[in-house]
């Protein structure tokens, strides 16, 4: 299956490797890791990509990629302006990207990127979702390191736990 994450994450590998600087300046500022580091990265079945996979998987998949952050409604397409007529919606709730896909059978998930009506109804998914707290605020949730059970306030927070500590498994955990 061509779709497979595990295939999905060896397509933007190799096309961040055919060439390394065309999009070294994104990858750095979203990751903070060079191009050859961040290909090596994506590659792993545990890492979790954003934006730059967004893009680069639009154009391989030569469709518009429109995401939709559940916490803030704000629709961000790949590219901004559809090359073809095929648009795929994914719903970023912080941490995770869900594809839309209709109702009923066969499942949907490609639609006219000229349809603004379906892009309406995407955003109010979206909106249903954030009324139910359907996301996560990782500038400002609360995790727990499951080491030294200390509380800590977003990722940034965590991130430099882990360097100080060397700890790293965290679980996210009522508001202090």
């Amino acid at each position: 299956d061509k779709l497979a994450p595990s295939n999905l994450r060896e397509v933007v590998k190799a096309i961040i490797l055919a060439d390394p600087t065309r999009l070294a300046a994104e990858i750095q500022a979203e990751s903070g890791k060079d191009s050859l580091a961040y290909a090596e990265w994506i590659a792993k079945s545990d890492s979790w990509g954003g934006f730059i996979d967004l893009h680069i998987l639009s154009e391989y998949l030569g469709v518009q990629i429109s995401a939709i952050c559940i916490r803030t409604l704000r629709v961000e397409s790949f590219p901004n302006e559809a090359k073809g007529d095929a648009r795929i919606f994914v719903l970023f709730d912080g941490i995770h990207y869900d594809c839309i896909v209709t109702a009923g059978s066969p499942k949907v998930g490609v639609f006219s990127a000229n349809d603004d009506l379906t892009v309406s109804k995407a955003v109010a998914i979206a909106l249903e979702l954030q009324e139910q707290k359907q996301f996560t605020d990782t500038a400002n949730f609360t995790l727990q390191c499951q080491h030294c059970f200390k509380l800590l306030t977003g990722e940034a927070d965590a991130q430099k736990h882990a360097k100080e500590t060397g700890h790293f498994n965290f679980q996210e955990a009522p508001k202090k």
